[in-house]
């Protein structure tokens, strides 16, 4: 069953792949990017109901990513990924607009428990 759209964005292969994987098992139609030029396209093209983003992209921050969204308007939700070391950049991500954050690793029952909050 068809649970909604999410957009990862990522530049770990590896947990783009654990996302992937989890979430359509779930019943969401995840849509991956790998950098902030990719992800704003693919915000571009339709509409999700959850964003999955890293602190840490390629080529910007997740921050960024985070302030695009925001600033365009979109009241959609934003998860924000850090690691330990970036809890500081986590709580500025919250002052910023995301619904929360989670930190690496992401326990996935953890991470489909938030999803289903907000989504609901």
């Amino acid at each position: 069953m068809f649970k909604g759209n999410i957009l990862v964005v990522d530049t770990d292969a590896y947990y783009s792949g654990f996302y992937q994987k989890l979430l359509s098992k779930e019943g969401y139609k995840v849509f991956s990017a790998s950098s902030l030029g990719e992800g704003t396209a693919l915000l571009g093209e339709r509409s999700y109901e959850v964003v999955i983003a890293d602190m840490v992209l390629q080529d910007h921050s997740g921050l960024d990513l985070l302030k695009e969204i925001r600033s365009s308007g979109s009241a959609r939700d934003v998860i924000m990924i850090t690691s330990m070391q970036s809890i500081r950049k986590a709580v500025e991500a919250l002052k910023y607009g995301a619904s929360d954050y989670l930190t690496k690793p992401v326990d996935p029952d953890e991470l489909l428990l938030l999803i289903r909050n907000l989504i609901d």
